[in-house]
């Protein structure tokens, strides 16, 4: 008997059909940004941070606290932050990018969890690693 006349037609196709829409399913939330990978709420507590900068083959630029890199020295993933502006005129300026060890210093809140920002462009295959997003409404650059 072949498995066509036991389980019929119909039941073949639909099943094929499930497998064939997960497979699509799992697909796209393997390599896009979904509502998955973004984080929760804002925490409560604002806080001051000081931070700098390394780019880490992504599109986005990821931050630490510095001093966590003259205690571990060497920074893990666990380390790295997404910074997010609360306010669109609130970006990094172009001057900082033009000296090397420069920080900045952030106000804001972390969201709860672990996550990518919402506007992550992604242009390798799969996705980054995932990190804390501090959300800020004051920045300045410290020489």
């Amino acid at each position: 008997m072949s498995i066509a006349m036991i389980f019929g037609v119909k039941h073949i196709i639909i099943v094929g059909l499930f497998l064939l829409s997960f497979s699509v399913v799992y697909l796209y939330f393997a390599n896009n940004i979904t509502f998955m990978d973004t984080p929760g709420r804002l925490e409560k507590c604002t806080q001051v941070i000081e931070l700098a900068n390394v780019y880490w083959g992504w599109d986005s630029t990821y931050w630490f606290e510095p001093y966590k890199q003259v205690i571990n020295n060497n920074l893990s993933t666990e380390d790295f932050i997404f910074i997010e502006p609360a306010d669109s005129s609130l970006v990094v300026p172009d001057s900082f990018w033009n000296r090397p060890k420069r920080k900045i210093k952030v106000k804001g809140s972390y969201y709860s969890g672990r996550g990518l920002l919402k506007n992550f462009v992604i242009k390798t295959s799969g996705k980054p690693v995932k990190g804390k997003i501090f959300r800020y409404t004051e920045l300045s650059v410290i020489d």
